[in-house]
């Protein structure tokens, strides 16, 4: 893997450790200018985390070899940037008819994403049960290969959801 892509995969990994555990940032302002823009967020270094920066055309390319590709990075970018604005303007409001119907549609959203979250577990248990039987099968001419292939597509899959889980788990 090199060095670049390993970068974006940092990047993405970044991201959604922050939007899970809000804390991680220290310096709001400097955040929201770091995911203020796609080419700001790929000109963006950080040594300790091994992040370099790069220019968009180059993240884009290696963001669209990982789980989720760019469009996955993008809005995570979008996701935390949102939730470090409302931090940031964080101020006590009135709640007014329009501000509870925003939040019931946002509610509903989530609700949403956490249907579709639970949908793909189901269909990975089902793929899981689907190759184990086929791995104790005597039928199947190469199993390594197979096993390798569904696999890597089950992996793929939990990554994706990796901001519905618990953010502390990891999947090897």
């Amino acid at each position: 893997m090199n060095e670049l892509r390993a970068s974006v995969k940092n990047v993405q990994k970044f991201l959604v450790q922050a939007i899970m555990h809000q804390d991680i940032l220290i310096d709001d302002n400097f955040f929201l200018t770091v995911l203020s823009s796609q080419s700001a967020l790929a000109k963006f270094s950080d040594s300790s985390k091994n992040i370099i920066g790069m220019s968009l055309n180059s993240f884009i390319k290696h963001a669209n070899t990982i789980a989720g590709g760019f469009k996955g990075v993008d809005d995570l970018r979008l996701e935390l940037k949102s939730i470090i604005n409302i931090r940031i303007n964080k101020k006590p409001r009135k709640s007014t008819k329009r501000s509870r119907v925003a939040e019931a549609a946002e509610l509903k959203r989530l609700l949403a994403l956490q249907d579709i979250a639970l949908h793909e577990q189901v269909n990975i248990i089902q793929r899981l049960l689907k190759l184990a039987k086929q791995l104790a099968s005597d039928e199947l001419p190469n199993r390594k290969a197979y096993y390798d292939s569904e696999i890597k597509l089950i992996h793929e899959v939990l990554y994706r959801q990796k901001g519905a889980l618990d953010g502390r788990q990891t999947i090897t």
